[in-house]
């Protein structure tokens, strides 16, 4: 009796050992080191695995990018690799309101309640999804998608629905110098990729998936591929090369032909992005319809 008891007793402590070392292994987020243009953060996930990443931005104002060489994607790239998104059902349970389910990043991701973290590398930026128990509630996307979407529809009320708010981003051209006075226009394109696949990607944004496939198409063709040496503006130029490269991986994953496939295949990398931005366009739509009217 003696000795069983004293085998219990080890076994209470070691489990209260193994708890106590789960709290201190805690999925969390750091600062390593920050000034106003720079930015470097240490994200550990919740199997006690470390990752730093670092950031810029030009001024204060603007949204940080990632300037990490490590991240090479499109993928889930560290952390929890099974993503699962929290309901907007869960999300109210949580306290969590529309605009902290979806938001630009910033150093306030720190010290945010977290159970695990899952970082993507997507087409155009990053984003960061929190784990509160069992799914992401909230996403924290690199880069000014979520900004410059908010701002659209803050000055233009057709810009409320999130698909068109998209659409406009991913089909978005600026003039091209090289065009003579009186035509053809060859504008340059300077899509966000990530817009584009978030909305071929969605059934919900049907409407619209011709439209982002012919821009996708247009940024494709736009550029040569290879690039050409030395490099030729303005492929050269505002990542383009990078951009019309991925315009034509999105084409052909999401806008080609359809092929038959008699068995459904496994979920890929690419799928899981694909997901991701589907989420971060539904959330968008969340934001935007919680957003007071325009005057007319």
């Amino acid at each position: 009796m003696q000795k069983l008891c004293t085998v219990i007793v080890a076994a209470l402590a070691l489990a209260a050992s193994v708890r106590a070392a789960s709290l201190d292994a805690a999925a969390r987020i750091e600062v390593v080191s920050q000034t106003v243009t720079a930015l470097s953060m240490r994200f550990v996930d919740a199997l006690d695995r470390a990752t730093t990443l670092d950031f810029t931005r030009a001024t204060p104002t603007e949204c940080w990018r990632t300037t990490s060489t490590a991240l090479i994607g499109p993928m889930p790239w560290f952390g929890n690799p099974a993503p699962v998104y929290a309901s907007p059902a869960r999300c109210r349970s949580l306290g969590i309101t529309a605009e902290q389910a979806l938001t630009t990043f910033d150093v306030a991701i720190c010290g945010r309640p977290l159970d695990d973290v899952t970082i993507f590398k997507t087409f155009d930026g990053m984003a960061i999804g929190l784990w509160r128990g069992r799914s992401i509630a909230e996403i924290w996307y690199v880069g000014s998608l979520v900004q410059d979407a908010v701002e659209r529809a803050q000055s233009d009320q057709h810009m409320r629905a999130s698909c068109e708010n998209m659409r406009a981003v991913c089909c978005a051209t600026i003039p091209n110098p090289a065009d003579p006075p009186t035509g053809p226009s060859h504008p340059i394109p300077t899509p966000d990729i990530d817009a584009c696949a978030g909305v071929a990607n969605n059934p919900n944004c049907a409407d619209g998936h011709e439209a982002v496939c012919s821009c996708a198409a247009y940024a494709c063709e736009f550029c040569a591929h290879p690039a050409p040496m030395p490099p030729v503006p303005p492929c050269s130029e505002n990542d383009l090369q990078k951009k019309s490269i991925n315009a034509c991986i999105l084409y052909a994953t999401k806008c080609g032909p359809p092929t038959p496939e008699p068995v459904p295949p496994p979920l890929t990398p690419m799928d899981e992005v694909l997901r991701l931005l589907q989420e971060i366009l539904e959330r968008l739509q969340l934001v935007l319809d919680r957003m007071p009217a325009l005057n007319p």
